[in-house]
């Protein structure tokens, strides 16, 4: 049984690169010094069986993303545009325009309306028709212990009250590497446990479970590492008290440790899918625009993923666990 959840729908995938500037953290002094090269993600493609289906280009002003460009179909028509809303260097909105009948409307709106450090508490998205009017609402509220994100809540705003749709708890052990999710869906009526297993400081195996109306499914995931970093992930389904292989994911990258490749194989279908990433010297932001956008996204120390799904950001490679100071499309969970 496939089950996808919105909290891994990206990440499997995620946190990357060396180089680029994250949120407010303080560029290390070698790249100060000029002695690190440092590269910023300017396009992600996705690609079924082959064939392109989607790319996002993005635009800088300075070392700040200024806007996103969406592409969609095969023929890679203009879809939608993002513009981005800073505080000095801290990005704090950002605003979505679509297109229909080739008339460009606001179609939502995403903010941080609080923060704790860098660290948000609460994120406000907005979302509005074509006539502008606004016909829906949800939030995210985060709370911080001393090893990261501890829990993450998603409202949904419903006649004239906010409603409890979905929650995170993460479990960090003594070396502040996650551990465990426990997510709970639908008050309470569908729960997602996530189990992760190390060896040394690298995350070898996790498992996933998933019960719904009463029906329990289960299936893991089996990570391998080439030089420190993750080059490949086997998915295997709990199918009559065996396990059994459905995908193999792999992932390439660049001399400077940045990925260029996702590729997603599914062994009964054989449909395959692809990402690819395109990037230019010098430092971004682009961590900012996940982290208010990614829908959960908490802070997870130590997990392993490179990046794919919009996940990049020319930040630093994270295999070996990267302390993000907000989140980033890093909760588990890839697609299954």
């Amino acid at each position: 049984m496939i089950f996808f959840s919105p909290l891994r729908c990206i990440l499997i995938i995620m946190m990357v690169m060396p180089g680029l500037m994250m949120i407010s953290c303080k560029k290390k002094s070698s790249e100060s010094s000029g002695s690190t090269p440092s590269e910023r993600i300017i396009e992600w493609a996705y690609y079924a069986n082959d064939t392109i289906n989607s790319k996002t280009v993005f635009q800088y002003s300075g070392n700040q993303l200024s806007s996103a460009i969406d592409y969609h179909s095969s023929h890679l028509v203009k879809t939608a545009k993002t513009t981005f809303q800073y505080s000095g260097n801290q990005l704090i909105s950002v605003t979505r325009y679509d297109t229909a009948n080739g008339i460009w409307y606001k179609s939502s709106f995403t903010e941080v309306t609080s923060f704790s450090g860098t660290n948000p508490v609460e994120i406000l998205t907005h979302s509005f028709d074509q006539a502008g009017n606004e016909y829906t609402a949800y939030k995210w509220i985060y709370t911080f212990g001393t090893a990261g994100l501890t829990s993450a809540t998603w409202y949904n705003f419903s006649l004239g009250s906010w409603t409890e749709s979905e929650k995170a708890l993460c479990t960090y052990d003594s070396n502040k590497r996650i551990i465990a999710t426990d997510i709970t869906y639908n008050n309470g009526n569908e729960k997602y446990w996530i189990t992760y297993l190390y060896q040394g400081n690298q995350i070898t195996t996790e498992l996933d479970s998933t019960k719904y109306s009463g029906s329990l499914d289960i299936w893991k995931y089996a990570m391998e590492y080439t030089g420190g970093r993750l080059t490949s992930s086997k998915g295997y389904d709990w199918n009559n008290n065996t396990w059994v292989q459905y995908n193999i994911e792999n992932y390439t990258y660049n001399s400077l440790g940045n990925i260029l490749i996702y590729q997603d194989q599914e062994l009964n279908s054989q449909h395959k899918y692809r990402e690819e990433f395109k990037y230019e010297a010098g430092s971004g932001n682009y961590r900012q625009y996940e982290a208010i956008t990614g829908n959960y996204s908490p802070l997870v120390t130590g997990w392993p993923w490179p990046a794919p799904v919009k996940s990049t950001d020319g930040g630093r490679s994270t295999v070996k666990g990267d302390p993000l100071p907000f989140p980033v499309k890093a909760l588990p969970g890839h697609g299954h």
